[in-house]
């Protein structure tokens, strides 16, 4: 078995362990996708599961819109209270760390592993909720940044 099947195989169990069923779940289908000859799906995933997997993401969020569970007026009335626009303020920032996510995990895969090893330590023993590993990569681009013009890095 190959090292990368032998992590992924490790964040499968990781996954199963600690209860978390999107990355349980994902692990076993990219170990499922290795099996094909070639390894074909796993190299259209790594050429394209970034793109397919905010597409739906960015679906699923905008799904209530369209199904009329939101009215224009009420959209309006919030975005222009001042909670609204602080939504707006966090969306802007999360959108931004999101970017500086996905270009760390794309320049150095290797991020991966910690970013959901630290994500498996949080929901296991801080009770905290897997947001997913973009998000976590954002935040660990901008703490590199933070550390590298300190010097510590």
């Amino acid at each position: 078995m190959r090292d990368g099947a032998i992590l992924v195989l490790l964040i499968f169990v990781a996954g199963a362990v600690t209860g978390n069923r999107i990355l349980s779940t994902a692990a076993a289908f990219v170990l499922a996708l290795a099996l094909l000859p070639g390894g074909s799906g796993v190299g259209f995933l790594c050429r394209y599961g970034v793109f397919l997997g905010l597409f739906f993401l960015t679906t699923a969020v905008l799904a209530p819109l369209a199904a009329g569970n939101l009215r224009f007026a009420d959209v309006v009335a919030t975005l222009l209270s001042p909670v609204g626009l602080v939504a707006v303020l966090g969306g802007t920032m999360s959108s931004i760390m999101n970017h500086k996510g996905v270009d760390l995990l794309q320049l150095e895969p290797r991020v991966a592993a910690g970013v959901v090893l630290g994500s498996l330590v949080s929901i296991a023993f801080f009770g905290g909720i897997p947001v997913g590993p973009v998000m976590a990569a954002g935040l660990t681009a901008v703490l590199l940044d933070v550390l590298r013009a300190l010097g510590v890095l």
